[in-house]
């Protein structure tokens, strides 16, 4: 099962108690070409790029877009990254359980954003296949599930921005080839969110993180950053 379709599992779990309307649901007849994402690209970035480059096994990915919000944990550094904001193609898998309403219909705004970690140690760091997942909160969508649960990552959106959802090409044959980081090296993974403008966002990421020689049966650690908020205009 890939991410998006794991997202969805567990996003249906999380809100069953307080959403109805949770499936599968229709597309919308709306236009998911790279180009309608492109109207809305987000501009070049104003830091650094990380000195180690790129690991060979995460899907490409551009480190252009605003930074806004930086993680820093036991040698690893997360930078989060506005890469471009467009219209949701579909509508969401939740409605209100009194209104019936769909909570984030198809027409609504929605930003992507590209999680990039970096190893900023000298040694190399094993880190989870699905790589850093972010918990995203916002007080006016109170759900278990994080704002991630309401939209859908659309390939050719997250293709005219740059960013991938799977932070590994492929996943590995076996759990002794869990992904390394050599030290400055980054990888990246991206999501797509509910845009609420001038509403603050509450981003409480993790990754799980395996000792330099990770046997299979290790489940490894999971790391937690600290919690921070940021508010898009």
């Amino acid at each position: 099962m890939n991410r998006t379709a794991a997202g969805a599992v567990l996003g249906c779990l999380l809100l069953a108690s307080t959403l109805v309307g949770c499936g599968s649901p229709a597309a919308k007849d709306a236009d998911t070409s790279p180009g309608a994402a492109e109207k809305t690209q987000t501009p070049p970035p104003t830091q650094g790029v990380p000195s180690g480059g790129a690991a060979e096994w995460t899907p490409p990915f551009t480190l252009e877009g605003t930074p806004f919000l930086t993680f820093e944990k036991d040698g690893l550094r997360l930078d989060l990254y506005e890469v471009g904001r467009t219209t949701a193609t579909r509508d969401s898998f939740y409605s209100d359980r009194d209104t019936k309403q769909n909570l984030w219909p198809a027409g609504s705004p929605v930003v992507y954003v590209n999680y990039v970690l970096t190893n900023t140690t000298n040694a190399p760091v094993f880190v989870g296949s699905t790589g850093p997942s972010v918990g995203v909160h916002a007080k006016s969508m109170p759900y278990l599930g994080g704002l991630g649960a309401f939209t859908q990552f659309e390939k050719d959106q997250g293709a005219a921005f740059g960013v991938a959802r799977d932070f590994m090409t492929t996943f590995p044959d076996s759990l002794e080839d869990r992904p390394m980081l050599a030290p400055g090296q980054y990888a990246a993974v991206g999501e797509a969110l509910p845009l609420k403008t001038g509403e603050a966002y509450e981003y409480s990421p993790r990754v799980t993180v395996f000792p330099s020689s990770p046997a299979p049966s290790d489940d490894g650690k999971t790391l937690y950053f600290d919690a921070a908020s940021y508010t898009f205009s």
